[in-house]
Protein backbone atom coordinates (compact mmCIF):
# COMPACT_ATOMS: atom_id res chain seq x y z
CA UNK A 1 0.00 0.00 0.00
CA UNK A 2 1.34 3.46 -0.82
CA UNK A 3 1.87 5.74 2.13
CA UNK A 4 2.89 9.30 2.80
CA UNK A 5 6.03 9.54 4.88
CA UNK A 6 5.17 9.54 8.57
CA UNK A 7 1.39 9.37 8.04
CA UNK A 8 -0.16 6.09 9.23
CA UNK A 9 -2.43 4.07 6.95
CA UNK A 10 -5.92 3.31 8.22
CA UNK A 11 -6.58 -0.38 8.90
CA UNK A 12 -8.92 -2.67 6.92
CA UNK A 13 -7.52 -1.88 3.47
CA UNK A 14 -7.81 -4.65 0.90
CA UNK A 15 -5.55 -5.11 -2.13
CA UNK A 16 -6.61 -3.20 -5.27
CA UNK A 17 -9.66 -1.61 -3.61
CA UNK A 18 -7.98 -0.07 -0.58
CA UNK A 19 -10.54 1.31 1.83
CA UNK A 20 -13.39 1.50 -0.70
CA UNK A 21 -15.37 -1.40 0.85
CA UNK A 22 -15.44 -0.12 4.46
CA UNK A 23 -16.06 3.41 3.19
CA UNK A 24 -19.03 2.31 1.06
CA UNK A 25 -20.51 0.00 3.70
CA UNK A 26 -20.41 2.45 6.60
CA UNK A 27 -19.04 5.85 5.57
CA UNK A 28 -19.78 7.60 8.86
CA UNK A 29 -18.46 4.73 10.98
CA UNK A 30 -15.30 4.44 8.87
CA UNK A 31 -14.55 8.17 8.94
CA UNK A 32 -15.36 8.33 12.68
CA UNK A 33 -12.82 5.57 13.36
CA UNK A 34 -9.93 7.45 11.73
CA UNK A 35 -9.05 9.91 14.56
CA UNK A 36 -8.00 6.97 16.74
CA UNK A 37 -5.02 6.51 14.38
CA UNK A 38 -3.69 10.07 14.57
CA UNK A 39 -4.32 13.64 13.44
CA UNK A 40 -3.48 12.69 9.84
CA UNK A 41 -4.38 9.30 8.38
CA UNK A 42 -3.83 7.87 4.91
CA UNK A 43 -6.73 6.12 3.22
CA UNK A 44 -6.45 4.37 -0.11
CA UNK A 45 -9.23 4.52 -2.68
CA UNK A 46 -8.40 2.10 -5.47
CA UNK A 47 -4.87 2.94 -6.57
CA UNK A 48 -4.92 6.47 -5.10
CA UNK A 49 -3.85 7.38 -1.57
CA UNK A 50 -5.41 10.37 0.18
CA UNK A 51 -4.60 11.99 3.52
CA UNK A 52 -7.50 12.73 5.87
CA UNK A 53 -7.16 15.45 8.51
CA UNK A 54 -8.76 14.12 11.70
CA UNK A 55 -7.84 16.82 14.21
CA UNK A 56 -9.73 20.16 14.33
CA UNK A 57 -6.49 22.17 14.52
CA UNK A 58 -5.04 20.33 11.51
CA UNK A 59 -8.29 20.74 9.58
CA UNK A 60 -8.28 24.46 10.38
CA UNK A 61 -4.70 24.77 9.12
CA UNK A 62 -5.52 22.91 5.91
CA UNK A 63 -8.57 25.06 5.18
CA UNK A 64 -6.96 28.40 6.07
CA UNK A 65 -3.44 28.04 4.65
CA UNK A 66 -4.00 28.11 0.91
CA UNK A 67 -0.31 28.47 0.08
CA UNK A 68 0.77 25.26 1.78
CA UNK A 69 -2.36 23.22 1.16
CA UNK A 70 -3.38 24.37 -2.32
CA UNK A 71 -6.21 22.62 -4.12
CA UNK A 72 -4.93 20.08 -6.56
CA UNK A 73 -4.81 16.50 -7.58
CA UNK A 74 -6.93 14.31 -9.75
CA UNK A 75 -10.30 15.29 -8.21
CA UNK A 76 -9.74 19.03 -8.73
CA UNK A 77 -8.34 18.51 -12.23
CA UNK A 78 -11.41 16.50 -13.25
CA UNK A 79 -13.77 18.95 -11.51
CA UNK A 80 -12.07 21.82 -13.33
CA UNK A 81 -12.49 20.02 -16.65
CA UNK A 82 -16.16 19.39 -15.92
CA UNK A 83 -17.17 22.63 -14.17
CA UNK A 84 -14.60 25.09 -15.48
CA UNK A 85 -12.05 27.04 -13.49
CA UNK A 86 -14.52 28.58 -11.05
CA UNK A 87 -14.21 29.71 -7.47
CA UNK A 88 -14.51 26.19 -6.07
CA UNK A 89 -12.01 24.58 -8.44
CA UNK A 90 -9.39 27.28 -9.03
CA UNK A 91 -5.91 27.17 -7.50
CA UNK A 92 -4.95 29.54 -4.68
CA UNK A 93 -3.22 31.99 -7.03
CA UNK A 94 -6.53 32.73 -8.83
CA UNK A 95 -8.92 32.37 -5.88
CA UNK A 96 -8.75 35.93 -4.50
CA UNK A 97 -9.39 37.52 -7.90
CA UNK A 98 -12.39 35.28 -8.58
CA UNK A 99 -13.79 35.74 -5.08
CA UNK A 100 -13.66 39.51 -5.44
CA UNK A 101 -15.48 39.29 -8.77
CA UNK A 102 -18.44 37.38 -7.30
CA UNK A 103 -18.49 38.92 -3.81
CA UNK A 104 -20.78 41.91 -4.66
CA UNK A 105 -23.59 39.48 -5.51
CA UNK A 106 -23.62 38.35 -1.87
CA UNK A 107 -23.85 41.84 -0.38
CA UNK A 108 -26.89 42.32 1.90
CA UNK A 109 -28.37 44.99 -0.43
CA UNK A 110 -27.87 42.92 -3.57
CA UNK A 111 -31.24 41.05 -3.57
CA UNK A 112 -33.16 44.35 -3.28
CA UNK A 113 -31.14 45.85 -6.12
CA UNK A 114 -31.76 42.83 -8.32
CA UNK A 115 -35.47 42.65 -7.50
CA UNK A 116 -36.11 46.06 -9.07
CA UNK A 117 -34.61 44.95 -12.38
CA UNK A 118 -36.84 41.90 -12.64
CA UNK A 119 -40.27 43.52 -12.20
CA UNK A 120 -42.30 43.84 -15.36
CA UNK A 121 -40.19 41.39 -17.35
CA UNK A 122 -41.83 38.58 -19.27
CA UNK A 123 -41.09 35.01 -18.34
CA UNK A 124 -40.21 32.46 -21.06
CA UNK A 125 -43.80 31.19 -20.64
CA UNK A 126 -45.39 34.53 -21.58
CA UNK A 127 -46.43 35.65 -18.09
CA UNK A 128 -45.31 38.81 -16.33
CA UNK A 129 -43.19 38.79 -13.22
CA UNK A 130 -44.78 40.74 -10.37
Amino acid sequence: MPAFQGVPIAPRAVPLLGHAIPLLRDPLGFMSSLPAHGPLVTIVLGPRPAVVACDPAVTNAVLRDGHTFDKGGLVYERAGDLLGNGLGTCPHAQHRRQRRLCQPAFHHQSPARLRGGVRGRRTPYGGLLA
